[in-house]
């Protein structure tokens, strides 16, 4: 099932996509993906703070987004990207400038190049 999947996955150095029917789902696959010691970063919750609540800015959430595939990528974890119902726009999260996180780190054909 989906365990086997993720930890194929993991285990190969791959890119997995989990889709989750429901919110239980959900909820057990990031578990699992925590007790696999994935970084997780949720980005509907990063779209809430920045558009819903306003307690983070644009910028402020490209700095915890590349934070994420920072130690991710550093500590050789993986990171699980958990986009909810309506994923958002990644390159809004990427920023521009010199701190900007290149789109192309989504992208794990371009992977090595970044």
């Amino acid at each position: 099932g989906m365990h086997a999947r993720i930890r194929s996955a993991a285990l190969g150095r791959m890119t997995a996509c989990v889709v989750c029917p429901s919110p239980a789902a959900m909820a057990a696959a990031t578990l699992y993906c925590e007790r696999g010691g994935a970084i997780i970063c949720n980005l509907p919750k990063l779209q809430v703070r920045v558009g819903l609540s306003k307690t983070l800015s644009v910028e402020d959430a490209s700095a915890e987004l590349r934070g994420h595939l920072s130690r991710a990528l550093t500590s050789g974890r993986p990171l699980a990207l958990l986009l909810g119902s309506a994923p958002p726009e990644l390159q809004r999260f990427c920023g521009e400038g010199p701190k900007a996180l290149p789109a192309e780190a989504f992208n794990h054909e371009k992977l090595e190049d970044v």
